[in-house]
Formats: structure tokens, sequence, C-alpha cells
């Protein structure tokens, strides 16, 4: 066994060992793993405490009558190399020399191996198997021990067998934890099948639980969390979001188009993370059928896990969306649903329960017609910008033809500052005039051009599902115009 001098005995506070803790976001992926794993340990009655980046990434404590014993993790949010491997598991023969009777087990949790590394794995595996079938020094035991030693050898790696057979585990099935949205499934699942007690919960109060257990989390660096603490954290969210929700309404908070870094701690009940499909800087938006196959697919099964969960039918959102998530996340909890909106626009609150603006016309519309052989309506609404030199850019590139085309503008003047009233009347109206003018033309497809406030274009998708078309609306891009964004089928 190593001789370990005095000086090199480990500490928390060397410099290898606090990679964690000025690591700064690339360490995320470490607090994704323990709530991904969480619920596992918590069914195993024998297990204690956890500990974030002390001399390993997660070390796992488990107490049984007589004894205790510490799992040590290094965790990798990657597919770790062969020579990353022999550098994981030397470490870990060092930390196991170091404290020779701290330390259970050894696990290196990643996304995947590379083909020596992964060859290695197999092996290690395959003799742990074997000695739970055969007596020592079986000569099929000394064969599958001599073909570990040739793989160890092929990494470069030089430790005793008995330690990788005893001591070197490895988890690489982690699934998809590169969004909180996946993550809070996989969550949520692990509950239902470890934890009877609170399998029964609905889906908002686990959504509560992951959101409480991973600010828990992710402030715990260098703090032991104990089991006591955790339980209490998740029994404790469990237990008070059917109130709060019934008080407040339902947290939705989309991730795809802000400026600020998501933070942990502003709390929601459904969120959905499109931010790898999204760019703001640039205006990015993914392509139609991203936004077919999974947007309006996540806005609808949003709305099942509300409705399955909850009798509340207000929706307090958060923005930031560009303007087609908003008009879709309207759509998808529409009015004829009965859901009500509240929704923070600039420093206002705008609710779909307020009283209307009665007082003016509101909407002026110019109504031409273009090519009576198509079956396509195209509707200009210009509230902060004038959309329509941009709209007949994209029918030039396009070679778009449409059998009419309405442009509807404030009667207060593009740019005009408007509030909630006006803007709940201001929904109503586009819809009806939209409406009569699909009617009138017998239109399939209504293809929608809009530069207004968030909260309106969210109003009036709660009101378009009573539109006799599909609504094909569209974003700016920049350098490149106007490109179709979702498709919303009547």
């Amino acid at each position: 066994m190593m001789n370990i001098s005095e000086s090199h005995r480990p500490s928390l506070l060397t410099p290898e060992n606090r990679g964690g803790v000025t690591g700064g976001e690339g360490y995320n992926f470490q607090d994704a793993f323990i709530a991904s794993r969480l619920p596992e340990w918590l069914a195993n009655p024998t297990f204690s405490c956890l500990l974030k980046e002390g001399l390993g990434d997660v070390e796992v404590k488990f107490v049984e009558t007589k004894k205790e014993y510490i799992d040590f993790y290094q965790v990798k949010d990657h597919i770790v190399t062969p020579a990353e491997c022999r550098d994981v598991i030397t470490g870990f023969f060092e930390k196991y020399c170091q404290l020779p009777n701290v330390y259970s087990q050894f696990i290196l949790a990643c996304r995947g191996l590379g083909k020596n590394a992964e060859s290695l794995r197999q092996a290690i595996e395959e003799l742990r198997g074997a000695y739970s079938m055969y007596k020592p020094g079986h000569s099929i035991l000394r064969t599958t021990e001599k073909d570990v030693e040739a793989r160890a050898k092929r990494l470069g790696l030089n430790v005793p067998i008995d330690f990788l057979r005893e001591k070197v585990f490895f988890d690489t099935e982690l699934g998809d934890m590169k969004t909180d949205t996946r993550l809070c499934d996989q969550f949520i699942g692990s509950v239902s099948r470890n934890i009877p007690k609170w399998a029964t919960a609905n889906s908002l109060s686990l959504t509560a639980a992951y959101q409480s257990i991973s600010y828990t989390i992710n402030r715990a660096v260098r703090q032991m969390l104990s089991r006591e603490e955790l339980e209490q954290t998740i029994q404790q969210a469990i237990g008070q979001s059917p109130q709060r929700i019934n008080r407040e309404g339902v947290r939705i908070r989309l991730y795809h188009w802000e400026d600020p870094a998501f933070d942990l701690s502003e709390s929601w009940d459904i969120l959905l993370d499109w931010s790898g499909y999204f760019d703001r800087p640039t205006r990015k938006v993914p392509d139609t059928s991203i936004w077919q196959e999974t947007v309006i697919p996540d806005l609808e099964q949003a709305q099942r896990r509300i409705r399955a969960s909850t009798n509340s039918k207000l929706i307090c959102f958060r923005p930031s969306a560009c303007l087609s998530v908003g008009i879709a996340l309207g759509w998808s909890f529409s009015e004829v649903k009965g859901y009500t909106f509240q929704i923070q626009q600039g420093p206002e609150i705008w609710r779909t329960d307020f009283p209307m603006a009665t007082e003016r016309h509101l909407i002026v519309a110019k109504e031409i017609t273009l090519d009576k052989s198509s079956k396509d309506l195209c509707v200009e609404i210009s509230q902060q910008a004038d959309v329509s030199s941009k709209v007949d850019d994209y029918i030039r590139t396009n070679g778009k033809t449409f059998q009419a085309k309405i442009s509807l503008v404030s009667d207060l003047g593009i740019g005009a500052r408007i509030d909630c009233p006006t803007a709940l009347a201001y929904a109503i109206e586009t819809k009806k005039l939209i409406r009569q003018t699909v009617d009138k033309y017998r239109c399939k497809t209504v293809h929608l051009f809009y530069a207004g406030p968030l909260g309106l274009a969210i109003f009036m998708g709660r009101l378009f599902n009573a539109m006799h078309a599909d609504i094909q609306c569209y974003e700016e891009q920049r350098e490149v115009g106007y490109v179709p964004s979702c498709l919303l089928s009547t």
C-alpha cells in the first residue's frame, strides 16, 4: 500500500480538491446527477447523507447497524476517453491508499466510455460476476483476471486487480440531463418507482419537489445534506404545492428567449426549456419541424399535466418569449378551455379577466384582394412596428401568393403604448376581423405577421381556436427577414 506522508494527506482545502467551488457553471451537471439519483438513495433505508464537492464530486454515506460506508463519485459531463478513465481510476486508487477505511466504492459517472475504457468496464463487471459464481482460485477466475489485467495495461493503468474488482464501479446510464425539463421528468419517474409514499402525488406537486430539491442541492457546496433535510424539503414542497397553486395559480416558465442566465431561485410549476433551438442575440428560431414536433407538443403536454393535477385555471406567465411562442402559448391554454392568464408585461400585470376597454373602434383594417386561386390569407398586425414592407419582402423572396391581404393597425397609431384593457379589446377585435375575412374568402390558412407586445400575442392566441382556418405564424430573423414558425391547426 502507498506510504502517504503527512504533507500529502487529503484536505478539502487543497487546490486539486476545490475545482467544484471555483469552477462555476461547468459543474451544474453534478447537481443534475445528484437530483437524478436522489430518489434511489432515499429508497435505501441505510442512506444517511451526502456531500457535494468534498474530496470527490459527490460522496454518499450509508449507515447500517454496526458499520457505515461512503460511496465516492467522480462525475463527468461527457464520454470519458481511455486516458481520462485511466487518470480517474488512478485517482481513485490514490484516495483509497490515503484513506483505506473510508470509501467502500469508487464510481465513475459519465455519459459513456471510449472504446478501450468500455472494454475494461465490461471485463471488470464480468470478473465481479464470476467471483459470485466460482470459488477463489478457480481457473475461470484466473483467466478472467489475466484478461482484465491486459485491458488495464492497454489503458496504461497500473492498479491491483482486486481493487478494480472490489472497489471500482461505473454509472453510464444517465439519460438526458441537458435540460431541467427532462431532468424533472426523470426525477418524477424515479420518485414514482422508488418511493411509494410520494408516488401518488400529482405531477405539479412532484415538480415543486424537484424544483425545491434542485435549489437545495445547488446551494449546498461543501455542506452536508442529511436524509432528514432532503426528505423534509421534498415533503414540504409536495404538501404545500396544491394550496399555493389554488391561491396563486400555475407558474409557467419558458426558457428560450432570455437575456439573463437561468436562475434556480426563481420557482416554477411548468418549465419548458427550448434554449438549444433558439438564440436571442441573433434572433435565430428553429425550423418548422422543431416547432411542430417539439414546441407545440410540449405546450399541449403541459396543458394536460396541469389539467390532470389541479382545478386551478389561472396561468401565471413570466416572460420572456418570442412572439410566435406567445401566440402558441395562448393557443394551448385557450379561452374555450377556461384558462385565465396573468402576465408580467413590462412594469404592469396584465390579466385576461380584467375589464376590457370599450370607448374606441380600436382597429383600422385595410383589405386588398390578390390571387383568387390561392386559399391563403395574409394578415399584417402592426402594433409596435409597421410590418408591411418586410412582409412584401417575404412575398417577393419566396414567391408566395395570397388570395387576399388584410392589414390591421391600432387607431392610436403604430408604436402607441397600450394597457391591459386596450390589449384585451384589440385581441377580440382582431379575432373578429380575421375570422370575417377568412369566411369571406373561404381561406384554409392564415399567414400571420405580427409586431406588438408579448402580452397581446398571448391574448390573441387564446382566442384563435375559434378561427375557421389554420394559422401559420412567422418570426423575423436577423439578415433573413420573416421565416415560418409554428402552424396552429384547427
